[in-house]
Parts: C-alpha cells; structure tokens; sequence
C-alpha cells in the first residue's frame, strides 16, 4: 500500500505553482472592500514595505514585493508570502464567510415540537405539595 502524501513532501509542493498562488492572495487580500480580511492590506504593506501600486492595479502588486523585497526571485518571494499567510504574519484571514441570511433560513429545519408533559401521577402531586410546604427542609 502507497503512504499518504505528506504536506512537506516534494510532490505535494509540485502539485500547484507557488508563484500563481501566492500572487492570488496578495491579491484577494490587497483587494478594494475585502471584508473577510480586515486590515490585511495594510499588514502585507508594512511586512513586505512595499505599499499598494497607486494606479491600484493589484495584479502587480505581488510584483512589486518580489521586486523590492526578494530581489526579483519569484519563488523565494511566493514561498515566503505563503509562508507568512500560513503563519498568520498577514493578519486575522476568515476563508470562508457567514452564509447569506437566506441560504440559513432555507437550510434551518423548523424548531421541534415540544415534549408531551408527562402524567402527573398522585405521589408526584403530594411530592409537589411537601415540597412547597417546606415538609423537606433542613434535610
């Protein structure tokens, strides 16, 4: 029986390009109005010391960090970058947000019904009746 892929095995990183993926979350991250990511544009500009291009073009965005802060070397930059993602250097990151209001009001199931009372049998009742007349206290 062939192991399972380990997360560090050199397969597993060969299995996707580190350079695409990273520039893909600097992206998202760097994006106008991202609001699973809270202040994680600002947390890449000041890791990294390379603010947002002004032409707000975010496709170069990731260029410019590997430019200015690993020397032109795309893979060292998307290692680290992912590294740091992976590390939460990058801020608080939600992968997923809440569901949209209507999706969970379809997806709740109706509240169940409430349980049918027991029946009150007569020692159950007396029971109720020297409870409240103090019949037990200091036990």
């Amino acid at each position: 029986m062939k192991p399972p892929i380990s997360l560090k095995s050199r397969s597993f990183r060969r299995r996707y390009d580190a350079r695409l993926v990273a520039a893909a979350l600097i992206d998202d991250l760097a994006a106008a109005g991202n609001r699973w990511a809270d202040g994680a544009a600002a947390a890449v500009a000041r890791r990294y010391g390379v603010a947002k291009p002004a032409d707000g073009d975010d496709e170069r965005y990731f260029d410019a960090i590997v430019d200015g802060r690993f020397g032109g070397d795309g893979a060292t930059g998307a290692a680290a970058v992912l590294t740091d993602f992976r590390a939460g250097r990058l801020g608080r990151v939600a992968l997923e947000g809440p569901p949209v209001d209507d999706d969970v009001d379809a997806a709740r199931p109706p509240p169940p019904a409430p349980p049918a009372a027991a029946p009150r049998t007569p020692e159950d009742a007396d029971l109720d009746r020297r409870l409240r007349e103090g019949d037990f206290a200091g036990w």
